[in-house]
């Protein structure tokens, strides 16, 4: 799914009159850090045409015009003296109140039934439960928010001939400009500054509690039809916290067009509204319910935070919080495993994270994978962690300076926080949680540097350890590979961590293998040895999160099928056919049906390049359609891809 790119410093913007237009950029003037002004008020407004809906209508039925219906506060702006009175007249002032909000506007404070509760969650329970949302007594948009929105390549479409300081599209209360998710935290306190001289003060306070959780409503508002639908306006917005945000009243006051709001506290700097709605509905493969991006510490943290609105956010953060709570040792119990097992135990020797290329600059326009030197391949820093042992300080997170150590966390489904080597492909394929790290061992390293052939091309500064390998994560030291199998379950001795993986596939080695190493292509390169043999690593899936660092040692804890080890199935679906199948990397199997039944009856084996070409194999031995893996939906199949 793709997502907004907001600039992490958006220019801030300055006050606009009632007649001018969001595209006059330019009459914006630049605000100080932390401050924002107010540019326009709303109220609720009558649904036009009312009366020609049915008597029991739906969302369904209304026309777009017909949804956030509101009206703008026409007042004159703060130390305005000398305007004359407009043809209608002036409103008063707005004001707020604790709880309650906009006087007069109980439109989002009410536990019922718009912006407070979803009828998909139930209405009234939450009503009996919560009553009002005080969290959510103010509403509040950014112009940085819709200009983000109107310059989107896909979206901007739907902010065509929007006039948003007339009338809303998101149904907010109050448009300040100066602001993007980025610049705004959970807790930030703004009160209103007297910057034109008025005599009397106007006392409102306003505290953020929480991004806003659009639901299908601001998809039917914006024409996106179904509504909530994987690139629509709502979960584009809820992923990048592009929807608003509320705030409680903290103190009653006034409010004019023109006044600014200046931050008076920031109690937690670390949780921007960006990060809030991408930890929590940033999942690009997700349905658009709440799903956590970070790790079990994180999601603590947020959950602790005081300010924290409830509705959308806290309750759902509780609730993840709650599930991944449960002990590792309820969900998976300790599987004895003999002590003499070669494949028990595997020390940790090296963590990887992606890194930017080097040289890309010097690269041709049009380049390809034949421009690329062997150093462009599989580009990996190493993290440095502290090691298991030392007692040193506990400098984390300052890796600009020599000696200092960097967190390591892994997550399900997402694996290594801040990195999606490997486990994502493409459009077609998404992520793929049984991909979530790519582990490679040392003494396949060494297996390698042995072959007679190969081991010529494994030159002395390819320091596996450094990240110059194979475009692994996690390098460890202490397997033998003929007994790792998948399905082999493995947890962090000694109670060091809550980390759990399970083993789900062999690696299929792609071509850029042989371009990183410069072997021959064919039988005779690294990508045909690697994948025959099982030595390009293996696939895991992250079954429960948890951090790690260099000289954790993963124990074994589950081996349900020890006759599938990972050079085994290697060599049954791509190294015992044809010549030619073998030359081209395609998946084959030459033994009975029988077999090939068992090996796709393994629930933990990856589907991608193993499981669905043994059931396309196994469809044309029973005869009900399929082919031998040659050739996949009427066109060859080109192995690899970017996974590698």
């Amino acid at each position: 799914m793709a997502t907004f790119a907001i600039p992490s410093k958006a220019p801030s913007l300055g006050s606009i009159t009632d007649d001018d237009s969001l595209n006059d950029f330019d009459s914006f003037t630049i605000l100080p850090p932390g401050t924002v002004s107010v540019e326009a008020i709303f109220g609720r407004n009558e649904i036009p045409r009312c009366e020609t809906l049915p008597a029991n209508y739906e969302y369904s039925d209304l026309a777009r015009d017909q949804i956030f219906c509101r009206y703008r506060y026409l007042m004159a702006p703060a130390g305005d003296t000398t305007s004359p009175p407009r043809p209608d007249g002036y409103d008063n002032v707005a004001q707020f109140l604790p709880v309650r909000g906009l006087i007069d506007d109980t439109y989002y404070n009410e536990s019922w039934p718009f912006f407070h509760i979803s009828n998909n969650l139930g209405g009234e329970k939450y009503k009996k439960k919560y009553g009002m949302f005080d969290d959510r007594a103010v509403l509040l948009q950014s112009v940085d928010n819709y200009r983000t929105i109107a310059s989107d390549s896909d979206l901007g479409k739907c902010m065509e001939g929007e006039d948003y300081l007339s009338t809303t599209t998101f149904g907010e209360q109050i448009i300040v400009n100066g602001c993007t998710p980025h610049d705004l935290c959970v807790g930030d306190v703004f009160a209103v500054e007297d910057v034109h001289g008025d005599t009397d003060s106007s006392g409102l306070v306003l505290e953020i509690s929480a991004p806003r959780v659009c639901d299908s409503v601001v998809d039917r508002r914006h024409g996106f039809s179904p509504p909530y639908r994987p690139d629509g306006l709502a979960r584009r917005c809820n992923a990048t916290g592009l929807g608003g945000w509320f705030a409680r009243v903290l103190a009653k006051g006034t409010l004019r067009d023109g006044e600014r709001l200046v931050r008076t506290s920031r109690p937690h700097p670390q949780w921007t509204l960006a990060r809030v709605s991408g930890a929590l509905y940033g999942d690009p493969g997700g349905d658009g319910e709440a799903s956590w991006q970070g790790t079990k510490e994180e999601l603590r943290e947020l959950v602790g935070l005081p300010q924290l609105g409830l509705y959308g956010v806290k309750i759902e953060a509780e609730r993840l919080l709650a599930e991944m709570e449960k002990k590792v040792d309820e969900i998976l119990p300790m599987v004895p495993v003999a002590a003499s097992d070669p494949a028990a135990e595997l020390m940790v020797v090296a963590l990887f994270a992606k890194k930017p290329m080097p040289r890309k600059d010097e690269l041709p326009k049009d380049y390809t994978d034949a421009d690329f030197a062997k150093d462009q391949f599989f580009c990996r820093r190493r993290i440095v962690t502290r090691p298991v042992g030392d007692d040193g300080d506990d400098c984390y997170n300052d890796t600009d300076d020599a000696g200092k150590y960097e967190k390591v966390a892994y997550i399900p489904y997402r694996g290594l926080v801040g990195s999606t080597a490997w486990h994502i492909d493409n459009i077609q394929h998404g992520i793929l949680e049984y991909r979530t790290i790519l582990f490679q061992s040392v003494e396949n390293y060494e297996a390698i540097r042995a072959h007679p052939e190969l081991g010529k091309y494994i030159e002395e500064e390819d320091d596996p350890t450094e990240g110059r390998g194979m475009g692994e994560q996690i390098l460890v030291s202490g397997c033998d590979i003929s007994r790792l199998c998948v399905g082999d379950v493995f947890k962090i001795a000694d109670g060091l961590s809550t980390l759990v993986v399970e083993v789900t596939c062999p690696r299929r080695s792609c071509y850029h293998v042989d371009l990183r190493y410069g072997t021959p292509k064919g039988l005779k390169g690294m990508k045909r040895h690697t994948t025959a043999n099982g030595l390009g690593g293996w696939f895991v899936r992250v079954v429960h999160e948890g951090e790690l660092c260099d000289n954790m040692r993963f124990v074994r804890v589950s081996n349900p099928h020890p006759k599938w080890t990972v050079p085994y199935i290697s060599k049954v679906l791509y190294d015992e056919g044809s010549v030619m199948q073998k030359a081209m990397h395609k998946a084959h199997w030459v033994r009975g049906r029988e077999e090939l039944e068992e090996l796709v009856a393994i629930p933990q084996l990856a589907g991608y390049e193993w499981k669905d070409e043994a059931k396309i194999l196994l469809k044309k031995m029973r005869g009900d359609g399929g082919n031998d893996g040659s050739k996949k939906n009427g066109k060859e199949e080109k192995g690899g891809g970017r996974f590698g």
